[in-house]
């Protein structure tokens, strides 16, 4: 990585936008987001929940963890989708999913899931990372065009780790810290499912997994576990209510329609129904025998349900299909701003429905 960081929202901007700097602007996924209290109070309290299962230096009541939410907060922009809400959403899915693990994770490993879950799309800029390559945008020549994005995102993250004011697990010993570092870079950059050499090396370690049987013991199983727990969270929407997986995919349709490529509504359905068939339902098959039964049972019936939902058999549900995805945006502080407050946002921050 470079030493001088460039921009993280746009090839106009400099080192307070690409560190997490509030109040800049981006070309593409325009000003930076404002966190609501209620997502800072939900990240806050799973991380206090789990205080005594982390490892010895990690002190949940240091100001400097509520200072580097914040930080990373304001790193996000008000992209309709990929935004804070969506970073507080995948960290309840993880969290949701490692408490239901017919295994224990340890410290190490648990603290790393839930913080690689919080800045896993940190300064996205509402363009994917061929878009940004195409561009020439800056984020693309700093990394080389190698998962630009997930590579600032951790980019961010080590950044606010390493300044005095946002530096929480200081007093972390060095082993477990350089192991919590390559976790988290493990697992955030595997959730560039565009990079065709990470995608392998997933499905080639995943195979391995099934073929073998989950070891606890082997610690190339155990990353592999945390891989697939962020990106099942990552699509963590199918858990939930049909509403609301249908309100996340309503905000991906809009920032999709910010692009110079923007899909029609009814490519759009076809994009999510090839989605779903693939990415979604294999990431949760995959970690389904590595829950509680329980919980493997109650998953299987939600992204059946979700599938159904988005798989129209008559031109009428489709039209009603088209009509929701092409409403306009429902008043909640913003396009994305997720501070808590209307209807959409309610739905949108739904608990899992998996009963």
């Amino acid at each position: 990585m470079a030493e001088e960081p460039a921009s993280a929202g746009g090839p106009v901007l400099g080192k307070r936008a690409a560190e997490g700097g509030a109040g800049e602007e981006g070309a593409a996924g325009g000003k930076r987001q404002r966190p609501g209290p209620a997502e800072e109070a939900s990240v806050l309290g799973i991380m206090k929940r789990h205080a005594e299962a982390f490892p010895a230096g990690v002190d949940v009541a240091d100001p400097r963890l509520a200072r580097f939410v914040r930080a990373v907060a304001e790193s996000y922009r008000d992209n309709p989708y990929h935004c804070f809400t969506h970073a507080v959403d995948v960290m309840e899915s993880a969290d949701w999913l490692a408490t239901r693990l017919n295994f224990p994770l340890d410290g190490v490993e648990l603290l790393a899931l839930l913080v690689a879950a919080l800045v896993h799309d940190a300064g996205h800029v509402g363009l994917g990372n061929a878009a940004l390559e195409e561009a020439g945008h800056d984020l693309a020549l700093r990394f080389n065009a190698l998962s630009p994005l997930e590579q600032n995102s951790c980019f961010l993250c080590f950044s606010a780790l390493g300044r005095p004011v946002t530096a929480w697990l200081s007093d972390v010993n060095p082993k477990d810290y350089a192991r919590f570092r390559r976790l988290v870079l493990a697992m955030v950059l595997a959730t560039d499912l565009g990079n065709a050499a990470t995608t392998a090396h997933v499905a080639q370690r995943e195979a391995a997994l099934v073929e073998a049987g989950f070891d606890a013991s082997n610690q190339v199983h155990r990353e592999t576990v945390l891989v697939l727990l962020l990106r099942a969270a990552d699509v963590g929407s199918v858990m939930k209510p049909v509403p609301s997986f249908m309100a996340w995919g309503r905000r991906l349709f809009r920032e999709l329609g910010r692009g110079n490529a923007p899909p029609t509504a009814d490519a759009f359905i076809k994009m999510q129904e090839g989605f779903l068939a693939t990415h979604a339902t294999t990431s949760f098959a995959a970690i389904a025998k590595l829950l509680t039964s329980e919980a493997a049972d109650g998953v299987g019936a939600s992204v059946r349900r979700v599938v159904e939902s988005m798989s129209p058999t008559c031109d009428a549900e489709r039209a009603r299909m088209r009509d929701f995805l092409e409403a306009p945006p429902v008043a909640d502080g913003g396009d994305g701003a997720g501070d808590g407050e209307g209807a959409e946002y309610a739905v949108l921050r739904a608990a899992p429905a998996v009963a």
